[in-house]
């Protein structure tokens, strides 16, 4: 059988995923390991390294096995796994081999072919999700920026001046008969009986969060501790902000602003 030229970058294909390619395309030709590594010139434990990613075989090799497999070169270079079974097996080996994995300090991962493939299905999809939650954790900071320095150019652009907002504040400070002045503790209190809702006091509030709004039983929990780097008004009065504007559940950090 003729055979292409091995492609220029060839020497950097995926070893999981050239392992999983030779063993599907040996089974699917009837051959056992050892038949094939004998017509390839090279020991059946050679051949097993190679089908399972524990060692990078020369593009001579490559070459070999394709043409007593009968395929082209470029189907066992190819990064596409051949089963869903074989996606799995490579997914989950490569994150076996990560820098990531490492620092679990979880013993080895080894899988076969006797390993469940629901096993496979559920460390897949909870690397998914380490991953996903670790790139989640590298974009906050820039995302935080980002929507901060969207606040602020809308605020400029109308000058920090929300009529809206103005008329709401006037009525609502109308209704408990404040007149002027700052609002001590005592007036926010009844802002927010006014608008349905208790202040809760309670001594074990994370550090970080600042106020938990409990809308169902109207009630906005804040820290009472005295030494809070928040002062409890300005916490209330975010709180209720949000529950007179409607605001839902924050989505991202532009919601939040």
């Amino acid at each position: 059988m003729m055979t292409r030229p091995l492609p220029e970058d060839s020497a950097t294909v995926d070893a999981v995923a050239l392992g999983r390619r030779v063993r599907h395309l040996r089974k699917q030709a009837g051959l056992t390991l050892d038949q094939l590594a004998e017509r390839t010139g090279v020991s059946g434990s050679h051949l097993s390294l190679v089908e399972n990613a524990r060692r990078e075989p020369r593009l001579s090799l490559v070459q070999r096995i394709a043409e007593v497999l009968g395929v082209p070169v470029e189907d066992l270079l190819t990064g596409r796994a051949p089963t869903r079974r074989a996606e799995l097996e490579i997914e989950v080996e490569r994150f076996a081999r990560s820098e990531h994995y490492a620092s679990l300090g979880l013993p080895p991962l080894r899988i076969g072919p006797r390993t469940p493939t629901e096993v496979l299905e559920v460390i897949a999809g909870l690397e998914a999700e380490l991953r996903r939650r670790l790139e989640e954790q590298a974009a906050t900071p820039e995302e935080a920026r980002r929507a901060n320095a969207q606040l602020r150019a809308q605020m400029r652009a109308v000058d920090n001046h929300y009529p809206d907002l103005e008329a709401e504040a006037h009525r609502l400070l109308d209704a408990i008969g404040h007149t002027g002045g700052p609002l001590g503790l005592h007036a926010v209190s009844e802002l927010a009986e006014h608008l349905g809702f208790t202040l809760r006091f309670v001594p074990d509030l994370p550090h970080s969060t600042r106020s938990v709004t409990d809308l169902k039983h109207g009630r906005i929990h804040i820290s009472g501790s005295r030494s809070s780097d928040h002062d409890r008004r300005t916490v209330v009065l975010q709180a209720l902000a949000a529950a007179v504007l409607g605001h839902g559940e924050p989505r991202d950090y532009e919601d939040l602003q």
